[in-house]
């Protein structure tokens, strides 16, 4: 699509790893991230090779108002998704006055959650030898 000035070579070896970052002093409608550090995870098969603006200081480009990278939760960090979420109010006139929210902290309760349904609610030795025997 030549959005953004890069090139990917793909490759049959995957690439999976946790990384942490920071935007650069990015401009566009989200300059407000310009410094805004973040922690996620890679997951993707190959190299892009930017020739344009770097986005964050471990990979990403962007080009006017189209960004790109191989992180992902980036928006999870109550830093990232409030500066966004007080930016669109921003764009729209409004003053923003509420809380920034830890994405990551809320997803996780979320699944503390449901993990502990799940033990109230199955026969976890039946599941286990499902699994080691089959189905009876």
């Amino acid at each position: 699509m030549s959005l953004i000035d890069c090139e990917t070579i793909f490759s049959n070896e995957k690439k999976t790893i946790q990384t942490s970052g920071k935007f650069l002093d990015i401009q566009g409608f989200f300059e407000c991230l310009s410094g805004a550090e973040f922690t996620g995870y890679e997951i993707h098969m190959g190299v892009t090779e930017n020739y344009g603006k770097n986005l964050t200081n471990c990979g990403g480009a962007y080009n006017g108002n189209v960004y790109g990278c191989y992180v992902h939760g980036i928006f999870d960090s109550a830093e990232v998704s409030g500066r966004i979420v007080k930016r669109l109010y921003e764009k729209k006139g409004l003053e923003y006055s509420g809380e920034k929210v830890d994405r990551r902290a809320y997803k996780e309760k979320q699944f503390d959650i449901l993990a502990d349904n799940i033990r109230r609610n199955i026969d976890i030795n039946r599941l286990y030898r499902i699994i080691e025997r089959g189905v009876d």
